[in-house]
């Protein structure tokens, strides 16, 4: 190349971000399935879905109609070599939370609503999903649970909050602070605000 030689300029096609949407992702490749085999379709490649999903609608029938609560609770872990874990805590252990009142859903259990959600439908035996199995217990015991944690809950903040006006703060030298002096028992005092927590389906 020398002086003489125009320069062969290139044009850079500008590089374009193809969006897809959240729930075009969820859809199926096809409608229709395939010409041989209609019915039998694909979710696109990369498409976020919850493999532990259960609809509203049907966690509702179960709470009103029937009277009972479903969740999936751990069944096995497995480390990087394939071999089972056992060493958990008993509370998060299949063992720990079927002393809690879980016991396996069956598919045909609850006028088969579960059936075919998980796994294929007459499917015989527990529904076990990436490591999960899919438990129910009575709706009572639920709320007796939750109640026992917000008690707990509570508790815990009243503790806190009695060592902090006692001026027993973590990480505060009493050497150098010290909480019961006359000028500190004076100005101490605690004051608290809501802010709205993030609604929790029921």
């Amino acid at each position: 190349m020398n002086d003489e030689t125009p320069e062969i300029g290139r044009t850079k096609r500008p590089y374009v971000r193809r969006n897809v949407r959240q729930e075009d992702a969820r859809e199926p490749v096809r409608e229709a399935g395939s010409v041989r085999y209609p019915g039998k379709v694909r979710q696109r490649r990369g498409a976020n879905h919850n493999m532990f999903e259960v609809p509203r609608d049907i966690l509702k029938r179960l709470w009103d109609e029937y009277g009972v609560d479903i969740q999936f609770n751990l069944d096995t872990v497995k480390g990087a070599d394939g071999r089972e874990i056992v060493d958990l805590p008993p509370m998060v252990t299949r063992t720990g939370m079927e002393q809690q009142g879980w016991e396996s859903v069956m598919p045909g259990q609850f006028d088969g609503l579960l059936d075919g959600l998980f796994v294929k439908k007459d499917h015989r035996g527990e529904i076990v999903v990436g490591g999960q199995v899919l438990q129910w217990r009575p709706r009572e015991l639920t709320q007796e649970a939750r109640a026992e944690e917000y008690s707990m809950a509570k508790e815990k903040v009243y503790s806190h909050e009695k060592r902090m006006m006692a001026g027993q703060v973590d990480g505060v030298d009493t050497s150098i602070l010290d909480p019961r002096a006359g000028s500190a028992q004076r100005v101490t005092r605690l004051t608290k605000s809501r802010v709205p927590s993030i609604p929790v389906p029921q």
